[in-house]
């Protein structure tokens, strides 16, 4: 989850709780102003306060983090497949069809000089 994604998030569950941005500094321990930071999104939020947000928030924010880098390694592998479809597998049968090319010249060479 991006960072201005992750403090909407934020600010959603807290709204969704009926909590001012002050009752959850209270609650997590976090200033009033990290938390602005964090729901404007100029500031990242280390693991910790992600933490301590998650479970004032009843949410896991950890999950939603995570499914980013997941997502990023997916696309990642879908690139590397269309690369192996576009790329190595044409070099891979330029060189079989280039040994099957030789294979056949010689059998003719063979049959036109009557050689076994």
């Amino acid at each position: 989850m991006k960072q201005p994604e992750l403090g909407n998030k934020i600010t959603e569950l807290r709204k969704g709780l009926s909590m001012t941005q002050e009752e959850l500094s209270n609650q997590t321990g976090i200033s009033t102003r990290t938390i602005q930071r964090i729901e404007n999104g100029t500031v990242v939020p280390r693991l910790v306060t992600i933490k301590l947000l998650s479970e004032t928030l009843d949410y896991d924010l950890n999950r939603a983090v995570t499914n980013d880098r997941i997502d990023k390694t997916i696309v990642f592998f879908i690139h590397l497949s269309s690369m192996f479809l576009f790329i190595l597998f044409p070099i891979i049968v330029l060189i079989w069809n280039n040994s099957i090319s030789k294979t056949i010249i010689i059998e003719a060479k063979r049959a036109i000089n009557f050689q076994e």
